[in-house]
């Protein structure tokens, strides 16, 4: 699935993306794939592959897409 990052929290090691699908998703620092955390801003799009955690919809294997992506 693909997606935008809304939101980044450094400290914590997590972020949401909204999913194409119009669901937010969290992601934390471990999810990452291709890059790293303070590589990511606000706005980047990535794709992702979409779960279900404990208390929220995950987003894991998150990746950046590159310009040969989009």
């Amino acid at each position: 699935m693909t997606g935008t990052i809304t939101e980044l929290h450094a400290m914590r090691g997590t972020g949401f993306v909204e999913g194409d699908d119009g669901k937010t998703y969290l992601f934390r620092r471990h999810d990452l794939r291709d890059c790293w955390f303070h590589e990511l801003t606000v706005g980047t799009k990535v794709t992702f592959v979409p779960g279900t955690g404990m208390r929220s919809l995950d987003a894991a294997e998150l990746r950046p897409q590159r310009q040969a992506d989009a």
